[in-house]
């Protein structure tokens, strides 16, 4: 495994994503957002949601 402490911070930030199982490195040493199952899809769209809901929030109490 590549040590991120000397990596450029792209490279640094794809083994973070790869350890949480968000990317998927291919064969061919591609890196692909990691596919969303079905049963975990509902937990994705809330995060969303509520990530939404806070940028709003923050606008609205910047202006």
């Amino acid at each position: 495994m590549i040590s991120a402490r000397n990596s450029p911070p792209i490279i640094e930030a794809l083994i973070r994503l790869s350890l949480e199982d968000l990317v998927v490195t291919l064969p061919d040493r591609s890196t692909i957002v990691a596919p969303i199952e079905i049963v975990t899809f509902p937990a994705y769209v809330e995060a969303l949601d509520i990530a939404q809901r806070m940028n709003s929030r923050l606008a609205a109490e910047l202006n």
